[in-house]
């Protein structure tokens, strides 16, 4: 059992290699997921408005702002998915999030609807598959050890190396967080993680650095997604009656949850996990400046609660998690 359920990640282990995720074959590797958003933007002729959901982290306005593109917010609705169709002009384009890594088939739904003004948000799902002809990008320290990296996906493979990027990150200084927290706990590291954090704003988009490229090539994928799924039914299979969000038993190879979404009536919840060493964040308190009460998404991040079910634990925390909850 380790120091403490859910929070950021430690230095990964290297357990071997395996046939690595869609995000990291053919994509732009860049510094963060917020520039391989800008990256994409930056890469379309001509960009007159952007619409994304009020359900989503507020620096996916760092890249429009620097561009000074128009935005415009949508609601989704209780499947996570848009509450009502947007026609969009010539010059548009919308944002949909693949939130934590569920709706593959959702977005499928919407290539066939937008087509490519289509732009995924697949931070929350870095094995989600790359569809041809649609652009998206995806960040890797959401689901391993690492500080920094965003991966660009502009529609077709692409090398690195024609990014037309002048400069490459450096990871030095920003990752102390990572061996910190494997060798003295959660609690030791969490001040230079949320440093670490707040370096990533603002930041110019460089190549992804070194040392990230290098963690990302040596990590056994396969045995994550394996470990992330079991972890994930473990959950669902005792919480799906009380979970407000429905979720499907059935995964497929491309399914692999960033968190286990616990959309819970139970307001002292969060806390209780919390006060048992069970991390868990909170997505968004941006959405609950954004939107008032009585709307789903100040519901949502008010009350649906992301559940650790990382590579870092398997059966003895899903009890734990469970036992906290019932």
């Amino acid at each position: 059992m380790t120091d403490a359920i859910g929070g950021y990640f430690s230095k990964e282990a290297v357990l071997g290699e395996s046939i690595r995720p869609s995000a990291l074959s053919g994509t732009i590797l860049v510094n963060t997921g917020r520039n391989a958003l800008k990256y994409i933007l930056r890469s379309l002729p001509k960009v007159d408005k952007v619409y994304l959901s009020y359900y989503t982290c507020e620096v996916i306005l760092q890249p429009l702002n620097k561009l000074g593109i128009p935005y415009e917010f949508y609601h989704i609705n209780e499947q996570l998915e848009l509450a009502q169709p947007i026609t969009l002009k010539t010059n548009e384009y919308i944002v949909i999030n693949n939130y934590f890594g569920f709706q593959n088939q959702y977005i499928q739904r919407m290539v066939e609807l937008y087509g490519e003004h289509l732009i995924v948000d697949n931070s929350q799902a870095f094995y989600a598959p790359t569809l041809q002809g649609i652009k998206a990008f995806y960040s890797t320290r959401k689901f391993v050890g690492v500080s920094d990296g965003g991966c660009v996906w502009l529609g077709y493979p692409k090398e690195t190396s024609q990014s037309g990027l002048l400069h490459v990150d450096k990871s030095e200084g920003r990752n102390a967080y990572l061996t910190i927290r494997a060798q003295k706990g959660a609690g030791a590291g969490y001040a230079a993680f949320r440093k670490a954090e707040e370096s990533l704003d603002n930041q110019v988009t460089k190549v992804m650095s070194v040392e990230t490229r290098v963690t990302l090539g040596t990590i056994d994928y396969e045995t994550i997604r394996v470990r992330r799924q079991q972890n994930f039914l473990d959950l669902h299979i005792a919480l799906k009656d009380s979970n407000r969000l429905q979720l499907s038993l059935l995964l497929s190879r491309d399914d692999v949850l960033m968190v286990y979404p616990y959309w819970t009536d139970d307001s002292s919840l969060r806390q209780r996990l919390i006060d048992n060493h069970i991390y868990v964040a909170q997505y968004w308190p941006n959405v609950l400046e954004w939107c008032k009460k009585g709307d789903l998404e100040y519901e949502l991040a008010q009350n649906l609660i992301p559940l650790p079910i990382d590579q870092r634990y398997g059966e003895a925390e899903m009890k734990k998690i469970i036992r906290i909850i019932r």
